[in-house]
């Protein structure tokens, strides 16, 4: 039980890294600028991993709940909280690799 509650923590804490770490091209001119920008796929990668687990997760302890009598409650509860991080990070992932494409377009 430990362990899923430092998981939880470590997930809450470090939410969509693709909206933290992630810049895009500065878009003040008429033309954007590449001049700060994130080019690297890294963080949006690692968002989308995240959002994969956590919806895994989540579609197994439905699963799990439906059919284990003894899990109902605890699969609910782990399902309500999985799936909504999942899709967090499935956003911030959809958000970083749009910024990096603006990104590495505007240095072309």
């Amino acid at each position: 039980m430990t362990r899923v509650i430092v998981a939880l923590a470590f997930v809450v804490a470090h939410g969509g890294c693709s909206f933290k770490f992630v810049h895009g091209p500065n878009t003040e001119g008429p033309v954007p600028i590449a001049d700060d920008c994130t080019t690297s796929r890294a963080w949006p990668i690692t968002d989308l991993v995240f959002a994969a687990l956590l919806v895994a997760g989540g579609i197994g302890a439905i699963i799990e709940a439906n059919e284990s009598s003894s899990a109902g409650k605890h699969g609910a509860a782990a399902a309500i909280s999985m799936l909504p991080f999942g899709l967090g990070f499935a956003i911030a992932s959809v958000v970083g690799f749009d910024r990096v494409g603006n990104c590495r377009d505007a240095q072309l």
